[in-house]
């Protein structure tokens, strides 16, 4: 792993070295893994297209790459992107849980078994969270998982 990259994935923007691209688009480094888009190398109709799936602060940065005369476009752009992104989520209201899946364990004999481990913090959200549904983590950890990969299941047939 190159240098800048290995800065980049450390949680520190990272430079990239002149004509880098990312996926095929021009980029000035990288912000904790994030490409930060060259906007001086793109056409201005690229600009929402290249900085929408980013976080709100690599937007920020992307705009010191913007012509000089472009940046108050650039500067509104990252606007709108944060308005449409709707409030952050530290801010969004909590909702009561979503329910869970119902329906009994399959019966004995035509289960398969699946391990996995959990650091300390995560397990320890698993047992709030089992509380909340007055379930064991065992259980909440396989109706999580079930639920999971019908989700990733789900959106794949709809990218399709």
């Amino acid at each position: 792993m190159d240098d800048w990259m290995a800065e980049a994935f450390a949680g520190e923007t990272a430079q990239a070295g002149p004509g880098k691209t990312h996926d095929g688009m021009p980029i000035t480094g990288y912000n904790r893994g994030e490409p930060i888009p060259n906007l001086s190398s793109i056409a201005q109709e690229g600009w929402r297209e290249a900085l929408r799936p980013l976080s709100p602060f690599t937007r920020r940065l992307a705009i010191n790459s913007a012509p000089f005369k472009n940046i108050r476009d650039a500067m509104a752009l990252v606007g709108e992107l944060t308005v449409e992104d709707g409030p952050p989520a530290h801010r969004r209201p909590l909702g009561s849980p979503p329910r869970m899946p119902a329906g009994d364990p399959p019966p004995r004999g035509t289960s398969r078994q699946v391990n996995f481990r959990l650091g300390p913090g995560e397990y320890a959200r698993l047992v709030q969270a089992a509380e909340l549904y007055a379930l064991r983590p065992s259980a909440l950890a396989r109706q999580l998982t079930v639920r999971g990969v019908d989700l990733a299941l789900y959106e794949e047939r709809r990218d399709r």
